[in-house]
């Protein structure tokens, strides 16, 4: 989903208990939005990494092989939770990375992006 969506996506997540919210969407305000709905100790940072186009409207289309996601707690720390997720992604074939810094990571994306 786009960035102006994840208000109304966020409603309904905030309601299932213990549920934890890993945001993939580009932009460094994206986690915000689901911390001030489900909590701040709810939601893991995310960036993704894959060579993708617009093949036409709608549909998007895997132009590579890069499948990353990069995972890490908003605070830096090592967690059970952010080690499952990453083993989640893991086991779906997609590469995952676990970061102590993912702030770093989303301003590095956010960089590579406006070039």
């Amino acid at each position: 989903m786009k960035l102006w969506d994840t208000e109304a996506a966020a409603a309904p997540v905030a309601r299932v208990p213990r549920a934890a919210v890993v945001s993939l969407q580009n932009g460094v305000d994206r986690t915000r939005c689901w911390w001030v709905r489900s909590g701040r100790d709810r939601v893991l940072g995310g960036v993704t990494h894959i060579a993708a186009v617009i093949s036409e409207p709608g549909v998007i289309a895997q132009t590579g092989k890069l499948q990353r996601v990069t995972l890490g707690e908003l605070d830096g720390s090592r967690t059970p939770r952010l080690q499952a997720t990453a083993d989640a992604f893991r086991s779906a074939g997609v590469e995952a990375v676990v970061s102590d810094d993912i702030r770093r990571v989303t301003w590095e994306k956010v960089v590579f992006l406006s070039r």
